[in-house]
């Protein structure tokens, strides 16, 4: 009777640590993703604010429509969102 209580409880903590080293590995994919986004944002930002820069200097139809593929590329980023940054 004593190993069998031993054995329960000796399953039930390996069924726990695993599910919770699961639940550590979903948050770091999670935390890793956000973090992708965020940098992926940032650089968007950069290029959007470089190509506005540009058109204010220049306001050519090229730097108008570099602009706006910039604005564009930084609108799918933002729609997308942090969450199609997971790894699986």
């Amino acid at each position: 009777m004593k190993n069998i209580v031993i054995g329960v409880l000796g399953v039930g903590f390996a069924v726990s640590l695993i599910f919770n080293l699961f639940l550590i590995n979903e948050e770091q994919n999670r935390i890793h993703g956000f973090t992708s986004y965020i940098s992926e944002f940032r650089s968007q930002v950069s290029g959007a604010s470089y190509a506005a820069q540009l058109h204010l200097e220049h306001q050519t139809d090229e730097s108008y429509h570099h602009l706006l593929m910039e604005v564009k590329q930084l609108e799918n980023l933002w729609v997308k969102g942090p969450h199609s940054f997971r790894t699986e």
